[in-house]
């Protein structure tokens, strides 16, 4: 078989006959579009310039955020100011909602600017923040979570000592839990899920005049372990933050507020979240495992069912990735990303909600559906199946 070659020009004498035809043919069309080519040409150019400006103006701004936090540090004001980044989030979806832009994609966005404009403002010397009256103490300061709500508490100018006692005695940290938690206004207890109960109790028991909330995953140990307690005169609540310690910002994140007795403690934890962007949700302690079965048991058992399913019985990954649909894309992204996470907390949340036997009977009994439907001759049960599916979300937009 002959090699074809490309020619320089459409002149017929550098055309093989055979091939006489095609080649015209092909010649022709690129003729015919050779406007479109230009066009195409001139609307990159145009995105390249529009790139650099884009770019010029990125850093415009964090020269701008520079010079912020170089006078939020002559004042002593704290970096993070989260009642104007959620101004910045309304704006932009004022703005993307005027010229048409998709809200989620401009928020998107506008996350990473403003994680690189605090960035660039905690990198200046001396950026302390101011230091304000209120005393917070973390029980757990030295985890993950613990850490989060440090640098939160730190960056809205509230001076933090953390309890640790697997940790050697810093200025930050303390090995000891102090016998006066009255000169704490805030303690936040951050401790592993297993044992998060016991610190609650031990902690109410002290009855500190300050307010007290966990950010424990699940309630009902914690419930059991309150019924004994005597909680008049305590400000104390249970939150769940439906977010990881690499949350630099929270907008669009969840915050659960499980409210107990004290409703001047939910009253100050809404306060010192009201100026950030998250969505608080107030819900009584009793009603949070049932919801966390589904939004968060249900869902870290399907990723960790197929990430388990795959390596036991696929085959090797890397072959895998070479057939991936669209939704085995969106789903494997997610499953590796939870199992990835700590096992040990990730058992506790399966092992310790109350609901779990209940939560299991029903994907057993979903599951039998589902097979048996894809079973049957027609596709009527189906059909049924994913149209109940279909119209559960569609509620959500109602």
């Amino acid at each position: 078989m002959k090699r074809r070659r490309i020619p320089q020009t459409c002149s017929p004498r550098l055309i093989n006959q055979q091939f006489n035809q095609e080649l015209s043919e092909e010649c022709l069309f690129i003729t015919k579009d050779k406007a479109k080519l230009e066009q195409l040409d001139l609307l990159r150019s145009e995105i390249r310039n529009i790139d650099e400006q884009l770019l010029l103006l990125l850093s415009k701004r964090l020269e701008c955020a520079k010079e912020i936090g170089k006078i939020k540090n002559e004042l002593k004001i704290p970096v993070r100011n989260f009642q104007v980044e959620k101004q910045v989030f309304r704006r932009v979806e004022n703005i993307s909602e005027k010229i048409g832009l998709p809200n989620d994609f401009s928020s998107s966005i506008f996350e990473q600017i403003i994680l690189a404009s605090v960035k660039t403002q905690t990198s200046l010397p001396n950026m302390n923040g101011k230091e304000s009256n209120m005393k917070v103490l973390i029980l757990g300061g030295m985890g993950r979570m613990g850490k989060w709500f440090s640098l939160f508490c730190t960056s809205n100018g509230m001076t933090v000592k953390s309890f640790d006692p697997h940790y050697p005695e810093t200025d930050y940290n303390l090995s000891q839990l102090p016998d006066n938690l009255d000169v704490f206004d805030m303690i936040v207890i951050s401790t592993p899920l297993n044992r998060i109960a016991k610190d609650v109790k031990e902690i109410l028991q002290r009855r500190p005049s300050g307010l007290i909330f966990d950010i424990a995953s699940l309630k009902t140990e914690i419930i059991q372990e309150l019924q004994s307690l005597n909680l008049n005169g305590i400000k104390y609540v249970s939150t769940h933050p439906m977010f990881g310690p690499t949350a630099m910002n929270l907008h669009g994140k969840n915050l659960i507020i499980c409210k107990v007795k004290s409703e001047k403690a939910v009253s100050e934890v809404v306060e010192l979240f009201e100026d950030t962007s998250a969505s608080l949700k107030i819900i009584p302690i009793e009603e949070h495992d049932t919801i966390m079965s589904y939004s968060l048991n249900l869902a870290h058992f399907v990723n960790i069912l197929m990430g388990t399913m795959l390596s036991k019985h696929g085959p090797s990954f890397k072959t895998l990735k070479q057939f991936s649909s669209t939704t085995f894309e969106k789903q494997i992204k997610t499953t590796s990303e939870v199992v990835s996470e700590n096992p040990e907390l990730y058992w506790a949340i399966q092992h310790q909600n109350s609901h779990r036997d209940i939560l299991f009977d029903q994907l057993v009994s979903t599951c039998n559906q589902i097979f048996d439907a894809s079973e049957k001759a027609t596709p009527t049960e189906f059909r049924q199946l994913m149209k109940n599916a279909h119209d559960y979300f569609q509620m959500a937009g109602k």
